[in-house]
């Protein structure tokens, strides 16, 4: 090799080095990302009208945009396209209207649409949209409505698809889980559950941001005065601080159903990795594994994975992603409480974590 040859490289790889000491700001492949290769970038200040520039070893452009409409007729595209393929020598199959085999039972704001969305890639799975939620077993008695009527709800599916619903306030006491039980024994349950503190954070911060009637200037003394009494004790009887108690949903749901048909997910896990979950999902629900890391692109700024556009091409990459307040969750921006009040309320939920966590044979990092 020439010695100008080797100058020259030596020279172009500290000039890259200096690049990236100096960059306005860095993604640092995080170790819970151990298993994603590709995600390793650095970010430089030019941004496109739809996202991010990123530079990288690739050297590809990441464009993102930010819009759960758009984000939809992409996933709708993709599932689209794998059902034709699958279909090809059935192409005069007609669908029809099927009630739901699979149910998301929550918990809220621990990512139930996210998860709906992105398993209505596999062509094998139809999910009930617009309205996601229909509340139908929230009624003292859901067969007043009738089942037929419910039916007539669902999307159109062929005979070998499965029909999802999602409800955020399934998973929870009451009787919920006996009406359920009283539709359908041999249903498929899905829950997401997250670390109780931070759901607790989050769900009051959707509430004073989307419901103006709610909304408090100080939304850290909305919080204090949503989750504490008058006297200082924990409001045990809040709807905010009983959704975060799973250990209550669990024993409800383990009356009437065995609980290998309820599959578990920890909100964090489907947040670094949604591809590795979401494989598992299409495992529990009988599925042919179809999605795979390839469908996303991670978004550094905003911390999430979004849909990757199959029409990328190899030099520039376009992500869909949610937006407002999907993937803001960034609770420590908007409410404060201070590091006492978040151990007391991470001690007041820990018996209760530690009973689930016997309960479903896995212990979390809470």
């Amino acid at each position: 090799m020439k010695p100008t040859f080797v100058y020259t490289i030596c020279v172009v790889f500290v000039f890259c080095e200096v690049l990236l000491l100096y960059s306005s700001f860095s993604y640092t492949e995080n170790s819970n990302f151990s298993n994603v290769q590709d995600y390793k970038y650095e970010i430089n200040e030019e941004k496109s009208e739809s996202g991010i520039k990123l530079n990288g070893k690739s050297n590809v452009t990441y464009n993102f945009v930010y819009s759960e409409k758009e984000l939809r007729r992409v996933i709708e595209n993709i599932h689209k396209t794998a059902v034709d393929k699958n279909r090809q020598d059935n192409a005069a199959e007609k669908c029809t209207k099927q009630l739901p085999k699979v149910l998301v039972l929550g918990v809220w704001k621990c990512g139930t649409r996210e998860i709906a969305d992105f398993i209505s890639m596999n062509p094998d799975i139809v999910v009930k949209t617009d309205p996601y939620e229909l509340n139908y077993f929230l009624k003292e008695n859901p067969k007043d409505i009738g089942y037929s009527k419910y039916k007539e709800m669902m999307p159109c599916s062929n005979k070998d698809q499965l029909t999802m619903v999602k409800n955020p306030w399934y998973f929870k006491s009451g009787d919920i889980a006996a009406r359920i039980q009283r539709f359908n024994t041999s249903l498929k349950m899905i829950v997401l559950i997250r670390e109780p503190v931070a759901r607790l954070l989050s769900s009051i911060t959707f509430q004073s941001v989307n419901y103006p009637q709610k909304i408090i200037k100080n939304m850290t003394h909305s919080f204090m005065t949503e989750v504490f009494t008058q006297n200082g004790e924990i409001s045990i009887d809040n709807k905010h601080v009983k959704y975060s108690r799973y250990v209550d949903g669990y024993k409800q749901y383990a009356k009437y159903f065995n609980m290998s048909q309820i599959l578990f997910i920890d909100a964090m896990d489907f947040k670094q990795k949604p591809f590795v979950v979401l494989r598992e999902v299409e495992r529990f629900l009988g599925l042919k594994h179809f999605i795979s890391e390839s469908h996303f692109v991670y978004n550094p700024e905003k911390k999430f994975f979004c849909v990757r556009d199959p029409s990328s091409s190899t030099s520039t990459v376009t992500g869909f992603c949610f937006q407002g307040d999907r993937g803001r969750v960034n609770v420590s921006n908007t409410i404060n409480i201070t590091p006492e009040t978040h151990q007391r309320l991470r001690e007041y939920y820990k018996p209760y974590n530690e009973e689930f966590f016997d309960l479903i044979g896995r212990r979390l990092d809470w």
